[in-house]
């Protein structure tokens, strides 16, 4: 039976969401309490905790095959055999560690990479506690006899440096996957704001779904920029895909009309529901100038008439 971990009385923790370049070795050591008999201790260690790696390493992986969020980064021996060197080659790091920039670099590193992996954060801090839990054990057991008469300190350093690596590694993880998010909702927002030129001066975008503060302001930049670089005259929105407009979505609307006029642009509604007609009128909402037509092909030819191009037929030409 592994020995549960000791009740420590630490600083608080480093937020998650603690912005990267805030932490510093300073900042680490005065938050956990790190000393300089702490690194010592751990340094007494590293030769015995290197002999018994195979040890820890055969313990957490009898581990993971019990563990399906892990089976899956191990499906073949090589990658299960290249895992088992970084990991041997971490925790030897790890007995030799500098509270250094270097130090931090190489735990941002292993956070990022985990983070693009997909592994999830449980299962790192589940594998962390397993192996503090295995040097805890050998430490109480006598295996670290370099710390043997110190072995209550030992482990308060032990526990200490694993907290700070599990802050800067969770840290990293955060800020990499909030970046991913974001990544994602700009390609999101780019294909649900698909500015379209329909002809020299006559630019389109439909409009689809739900309508809110944070999506209008979307729509009103991806409008400007394409007014600006092609030089746009009329804006046709086309709202068919709209199902809800209340008062906020016809204020949202407006104000995309105004924005557009002051860029020296037209911009028409066009795919007002009889639905839609009708709350308008209920809700007394005032579209004020704003230009409306019942569907797509009207404000087409609206946008054509209003650059000055007139649309006919083959036979009428003839």
């Amino acid at each position: 039976m592994l020995n549960r971990l000791p009740s420590l009385k630490t600083a608080p923790a480093i937020a998650p969401n603690e912005p990267l370049t805030q932490i510093s070795p300073s900042n680490l050591r005065d938050c956990y309490g790190l000393t300089d008999e702490d690194f010592q201790l751990i340094h007494a260690m590293g030769a015995d905790a290197e002999k018994r790696m195979p040890y820890y390493l055969e313990r957490f992986y009898a581990w993971v095959e019990l563990r399906p969020e892990f089976r899956t980064f191990f499906t073949d021996d090589e990658r299960l055999r290249r895992a088992q060197s970084q990991q041997s080659s971490y925790w030897k790091q790890f007995f030799h560690a500098r509270l250094d920039l270097a130090y931090l670099d190489r735990l941002k590193i292993l956070g990022s990479v985990h983070a693009q992996i997909g592994l999830p954060v449980e299962a790192y801090l589940a594998s962390v506690h397993l192996f503090l839990e295995l040097f805890i054990a050998d430490i109480n057991s006598g295996e670290m006899n370099a710390v043997k008469h110190s072995k209550e300190k030992a482990i308060i350093a032990v526990t200490r440096l694993i907290h700070v690596e599990t802050a800067v590694v969770i840290s990293t993880f955060n800020a990499h996957t909030q970046e991913i998010i974001a990544e994602q909702s700009s390609a999101l927002m780019e294909l649900s704001t698909p500015v379209s030129i329909l002809w020299d001066g006559i630019l389109m975008l439909p409009i689809v779904g739900v309508v809110d503060s944070k999506r209008s302001q979307d729509i009103m930049n991806a409008m400007l920029r394409k007014i600006a670089s092609a030089n746009g005259r009329v804006m046709i929105l086309d709202i068919s895909g709209v199902n809800i407009v209340d008062t906020a979505v016809a204020n949202y609307f407006i104000k995309m009309t105004k924005a557009t006029m002051l860029m020296g642009c037209h911009c028409v509604l066009s795919g007002i529901s009889p639905a839609i007609a009708q709350t308008i009128v209920a809700l007394s909402i005032d579209l004020g100038e704003v230009t409306t037509r019942g569907n797509l092909k009207d404000a087409v030819a609206f946008a054509f008439e209003k650059v000055g191009f007139a649309v006919t037929t083959a036979k009428s030409r003839a």
